[in-house]
């Protein structure tokens, strides 16, 4: 099964001794005392040039050196996903709602759209303007209620529907419910 955001950063942090042959601690430290006035983006590019770190793991140190592993915050991520965007939201709140009724799934919220996954990944949410939904599910592409989808989250969603200020249609809350089925 794939790695969710929030799994593959623990893991960096988890492995940095194993890896670089130094614990985050001295990491921290490094950090702390290397940030001067970089911002994170030199800051990154200053650990590999100097360190020889990967792009990466010098991202996860400076990001849990900050403030630990932003992605526990998962409600923080909903929110600041979905600010300013009240329709979406609204819309969301409506998918969230159904996806949590379906066996074994769990929502992975990263910071530009909100993944479902059972045993693996089936599906991604993102908000499309103020008011509508952008949802790629882990099904090949069939006709016009399920186009294709390129560059949307993860290479296992292959297509993608538009929900609209209206909300989910039935269709769509099937179509839904079949991805889960054959990634569960």
């Amino acid at each position: 099964m794939a790695l969710s955001p929030r799994e593959m950063h623990d893991r960096i942090i988890g492995n940095l001794k194993t890896k670089t042959g130094h614990t985050f601690d001295h990491w921290r430290e490094v950090v702390t005392e290397e940030r001067c006035e970089r911002n994170d983006k030199d800051l990154v590019a200053h650990l590999k040039a100097t360190h020889g770190l990967g792009h990466y793991t010098a991202v996860a140190i400076i990001k849990e050196a900050a403030s630990g592993n932003e992605y526990e915050a998962t409600d923080d991520l909903v929110t600041a996903l979905f600010e300013g965007k009240p329709g979406a939201q609204r819309l969301f709140e409506a998918i969230d709602t159904k996806a949590a009724e379906l066996p074994g799934t769990e929502r992975v919220p990263c910071k530009t759209y909100v993944g479902y996954r059972a045993k693996t990944q089936f599906m991604i949410v993102a908000p499309s303007g103020e008011y509508g939904l952008r949802c790629g599910l882990a099904l090949p592409p069939s006709g016009p209620d399920l186009l294709p989808s390129s560059s949307f989250g993860s290479a296992r969603i292959k297509s993608q529907f538009h929900v609209g200020e209206g909300g989910p249609t039935t269709e769509q809350l099937a179509l839904i419910k079949v991805a889960h089925g054959q990634n569960a």
